[in-house]
């Protein structure tokens, strides 16, 4: 019984871990990430910041963004001016992600890059 379940969990294991990450691309952001938990957002982040690091255009951090599914507000506080970017599970099962970014800005420029996820509640 174990050397059966050995004998499918083991392959999985190694197929997954010779996967790399690959960047940011149009909507495989969702489904990827959800239930992902803590690493994921590190995850996110990075992909995030391969795509648009400091120094780049809002209007291209904005464009990726949009592209790939998030709603899109232009905020600003007492630190500055930024990109609130929110994507929800939309009304999925409880305990999927919603995503939430924020990429601050400078005269145009990105500066930072910031990401949360949290559960859909019902």
């Amino acid at each position: 019984m174990i050397s059966r379940i050995l004998a499918v969990v083991l392959p999985l294991f190694l197929i997954a871990g010779c996967n790399t990450p690959k960047p940011l691309q149009t909507s495989d952001l969702p489904a990827e990430f959800r239930n992902a938990g803590l690493p994921g957002v590190e995850k996110m982040q990075q992909r995030i910041l391969e795509q648009t690091p400091p120094g780049t255009p809002i209007e291209k951090a904005e464009k990726v963004m949009s592209d790939n599914g998030f709603k899109i507000e232009k905020k600003s506080d007492e630190t500055g001016a930024y990109l609130d970017c929110d994507l929800g599970p939309g009304g999925e099962y409880f305990g999927t992600k919603r995503w939430r970014v924020k990429i601050r800005h400078t005269n145009g420029i990105v500066d930072d890059v910031a990401v949360s996820a949290g559960a859909n509640r019902p």
